[in-house]
């Protein structure tokens, strides 16, 4: 499996693709969840069909960074975010 390094937060850090994909179908999940908003109604907004999206939440394929930058945009928060860090967790830690 390769190896990416990571510069969050001046931490150089290693992880695999493997964890990245985990991390970020996880977060898109959670996000959709949260704000209530269906499959369908995010790939209407991706312009994709349902089932890619789809695929992107149980980690059967890697969306192109356009849409990566569309799912960030779409949530109002930065790429970084949504693949570096496991939203869920983070927010349960604030108590929020």
């Amino acid at each position: 499996m390769e190896l990416i390094m990571l510069n969050t937060a001046s931490k150089e850090r290693k992880i695999n693709e493997k964890e990245l994909m985990r991390r970020f179908a996880k977060n898109i999940k959670w996000l959709r969840d949260v704000h209530s908003v269906t499959q369908n109604e995010i790939a209407a907004y991706l312009k994709i069909d349902r089932s890619s999206y789809c695929n992107y939440e149980l980690e059967r394929t890697i969306p192109k960074i356009f849409t990566v930058i569309r799912i960030a945009d779409f949530y109002d928060m930065t790429v970084d975010d949504l693949i570096n860090r496991d939203l869920e967790e983070q927010r349960s830690a604030r108590g929020a």
